[in-house]
């Protein structure tokens, strides 16, 4: 995989992190909890792995220090009427404040609404109580 749009999986994130998918488990506390934990464990993995991708095959962790340093995250939105439930919204950005944290932090724009729409069901897995 060299581009960010062959990224399309989980398996193709353990695949580019050289991760095995069965070995990834998130710990349960209650029942009703464990879908939430499995899809945030996966959003991980699927984050570190887009940011490899961006970042010329190398490993990027965001910076906190470095107030020049963009660092992107995916919004969504809830639509209350049911036409479209939860869907992803849009991408911001912050320098070295962060409303999310940082193991869901994209090093480019491209990569936030890439990965915000691609992984849509983890991310509402992982955000909202079902």
């Amino acid at each position: 995989m060299e581009k960010l749009t062959d990224l399309k999986t989980f398996e193709d994130a353990c695949k580019i992190l050289g991760i095995d998918p069965a070995s990834v488990v998130a710990p349960g506390t209650v029942q009703e909890d464990t879908a939430a934990l499995v899809a945030l464990a996966k959003l991980f993995i699927i984050v570190r792995a887009a940011n490899r991708l961006v970042n010329d095959g190398q490993d990027w962790k965001p910076d906190w220090n470095d107030d020049d340093q963009y660092k992107y995250f995916a919004y969504f939105w809830m639509d209350d009427n049911g036409s479209s439930g939860f869907q992803y919204g849009d991408f911001g950005y912050w320098l070295s404040y962060t409303v999310v944290g940082s193991r869901l932090a994209f090093k480019t724009s491209e990569a936030a609404r890439y990965i915000g729409e691609t992984f849509t069901d983890l991310f509402k897995a992982f955000m909202v109580i079902q």
